[in-house]
């Protein structure tokens, strides 16, 4: 199994919390540019950066990321 990253799962939160991505980013320490490349899935977050993020938006990290079965070819 792989783990990604599902950044429409920030979009959805920031929209449950009546957020703007400059708000998120401010929450979190980080600048409008760099939550707006998660939320449209172009930057894959360092560690101590998604944390912060996660923190933001009140959920856990993991509710950020999903898991996915390798199809295995024919």
């Amino acid at each position: 199994m792989n783990i990604i990253f599902t950044p429409s799962r920030l979009l959805k939160r920031r929209k449950e919390l009546g957020l703007s991505q400059q708000a998120v980013a401010d929450l979190a320490g980080i600048t409008g540019t760099t939550y707006c490349l998660l939320e449209n899935g172009r930057n894959v977050p360092l560690v101590t950066t998604f944390a912060r993020v996660a923190h933001a938006l009140s959920k856990p990290p993991a509710y950020f990321f999903t898991e996915q079965t390798p199809v295995k070819a024919a």
